[in-house]
């Protein structure tokens, strides 16, 4: 996985080599390697320890009359660092490792010396014992020891893999890499800012940047027309799987742009990762607008390597006996319908069924949902009066319109309109998950562009808030498109989904300084607070902007779809909790009350 390691020159007064150096074209050399003792095998009159470090594993042999203090041996310990020195020896026929890239050959240890002695770990650390891996919490506690899992190793050198590649590609393409500022003004991005007190200005506070986006903008004004940064960004807001206080991401602008020179630049980025670092070849975009995602996937985020489209169905089913459907239609609901390719033979229950039942009424807010079997190719269920009250014109229409076939199971919602293809959504990407309904393919690459400008509630209501930040420029940048009412207002923005989960988004911003007032002005900001918060933006938009955009790519998240994962945190070398806590550190911690004075902050209560 790691070739090109095996040309670096590690040697240092300590080692020759690495401990995933070593090769059967080193036998015969004599070595010097330092290392941590991950196993240690007693085979009569000889020592077996495994010996790593950060690029590998390799087998040390201590024998009887080559190695003379075997005494010492016997009380080493797992963990224990320790340096050998010795010769490369190939391997007796029969014991070689070919899952190890170290596994043809062997040093046989004719020096020895501890370096550190190891209290006994708190969990396994060989990847063997994984299954016995203790809470994350704990993982976290002892991160260090963490970290020298080979699982975490090879996450981590992905990471830096795709960090190489990055700067690299950017540097290829003319981009500059310029650093913004860490201390900056708070201004709303959709979440809380960590805020900074400045001891030397009593009463006043920096904020931790949630992007640079404003700085980003202020560079293309100032003419530095292709940037990018791996960008420390910091938001307080509730923890997740995918989420963190703290986090990293891959942060682009460009002048003289539109939305396709940079979709088009981010699709030749992510063919590169994924060829180079995962030998996937098959590298397609499709792209999609918000509208087509709603209405097919019931979902801003569609994964798009399974079926299961939704369809209306209300005409088909509006005038069948399910007094359900019925009641619902007559107050202007409407029917979806999905079809799960092969359900039932893969052994779906009423009692699954009724799992998806009760999230959509608990956490959904629906009113719940009907399925129906297609067997001897009709419509069966559980009761079969449901199915029955359809009637069998119906059934047989939507078999045909569904394409449905035997071990299929129709699933149905009836709500409003958009809450109907929320609700949708959801079940779809349950059941795609938990049973891999009709995977086609494994990578699904989404551009998810033209949402609306101003956010929706999962009803369809327009929201007083921008679904994207409020410098995102408007699909048409006119005072005139801006007058119309907001539900018609779409922003010239786009997401990147890849196999349904947004690793990245961005925009064409506003580079008129007009478009730009109007828009804080439908935000409702009067002269004074638009001058307060973005005063320094609007100052500068007003001496030539030219037009531009960019985007922004989680660097945890991305690298975590990589390797199939939805937790970020294995990928990050000191994460957070999801209780805000880093307790290999035990921060957050208090501040004693001498330098709160300096600060001149008052806890109010504990």
């Amino acid at each position: 996985m790691r070739d090109r390691m095996n040309k670096i020159d590690f040697s240092t007064s300590y080692r020759t080599h690495s401990c995933g150096c070593l090769r059967k074209e080193n036998i015969g050399e004599m070595v010097k390697l330092v290392g941590w003792i991950r196993y240690m095998r007693d085979h009569g009159g000889a020592k077996f320890i495994d010996l790593c470090d950060r690029e590998g594993c390799t087998q040390v042999v201590f024998e009887e009359g080559t190695f003379k203090d075997m005494e010492t041996v016997e009380h080493l310990g797992k963990e224990y660092v320790i340096g050998v020195e010795g010769k490369v020896r190939k391997r007796p026929e029969g014991t070689e490792d070919p899952e190890n890239p170290t596994g043809e050959i062997e040093v046989l240890v004719e020096k020895m010396k501890i370096i550190s002695k190891s209290k006994l770990s708190p969990f396994e650390l060989i990847e063997e014992k994984r299954s016995l891996l203790p809470s994350m919490e704990l993982r976290l506690e002892y991160r260090f020891l963490d970290l020298r899992r080979r699982e975490m190793v090879e996450n981590l050198w992905l990471r830096n893999e795709v960090m190489r590649e990055v700067r690299e590609f950017f540097w290829e393409r003319g981009f500059w890499e310029i650093e913004t500022p860490y201390l900056v003004k708070s201004t709303p991005e959709g979440a809380r800012d960590f805020v900074v007190p400045v001891r030397a200005i009593p009463g006043t506070f920096f904020a931790l940047p949630q992007s640079p986006q404003l700085y980003k903008q202020l560079l293309m004004i100032s003419g530095f027309d292709r940037y990018f940064q791996l960008a420390r960004c910091f938001r307080d807001e509730d923890l997740r799987e995918d989420r963190q206080p703290e986090f990293t991401q891959i942060d682009v602008e460009m002048s003289f742009v539109e939305r396709e020179d940079i979709l088009n630049l981010i699709e030749e980025l992510i063919e590169r990762l994924w060829k180079k670092l995962l030998n996937f070849e098959d590298v397609r975009f499709r792209r999609m607008k918000f509208d087509e995602a709603m209405e097919k996937y019931g979902t801003d985020k569609p994964d798009t390597r399974y079926g299961m489209e939704i369809k209306d169905v209300t005409d088909t089913v509006k005038n069948v006996g399910y007094r359900i459907f019925k009641r619902a239609i007559e107050n202007g609901a409407r029917v979806k319908c999905l079809r799960a390719d092969g359900l039932h033979r893969k052994g779906f229950t009423s009692k699954d069924a009724q799992k998806l039942i009760d999230f959509i009424i608990k956490k959904l807010k629906g009113k719940g949902m009907t399925w129906l079997i297609v067997e001897d190719g009709d419509l069966k269920s559980v009761p079969q009066s449901i199915a029955n009250s359809f009637g069998e014109k119906v059934r047989k229409e939507l078999i045909r319109s569904m394409g449905a076939k035997d071990g299929d199971i129709l699933m149905f919602v009836v709500d409003e309109e958009y809450h109907s293809l929320n609700m949708m959504g959801e079940i779809r990407k349950l059941v795609g998950s938990k049973w891999k309904v009709d995977l086609k393919k494994k990578w699904s690459f989404v551009w998810l562009i033209d949402p609306p400008y101003f956010e929706r509630d999962q009803y369809g209501n327009t929201l007083n808030k921008p679904s994207h930040h409020p410098f995102t420029a408007p699909l048409e940048m006119s005072i005139e498109y801006l007058e119309r009412p907001r539900e018609e207002i779409y922003a010239n923005a786009y997401d990147l989904v890849i196999n349904g989960v947004e690793v990245g988004g961005g925009s064409i911003r506003i580079h008129l300084p007009n478009v730009q007032r109007k828009i804080f002005e439908l935000l409702g900001y009067t002269e004074e607070e638009m001058r307060e918060r973005f005063g320094f933006l609007l100052r500068a938009l007003e001496y030539g902007a030219p037009p531009h955009g960019g985007i922004a790519i989680g660097l945890d998240r991305l690298v975590a779809m990589m390797k199939g994962k939805e937790d970020i945190r294995d990928f990050i070398a000191f994460p957070k909790t999801k209780s805000f806590r880093s307790p290999v550190d035990d921060s957050p911690s208090r501040i004693d009350e001498e330098k709160l004075r300096e600060l001149g902050i008052i806890i109010l209560r504990e």
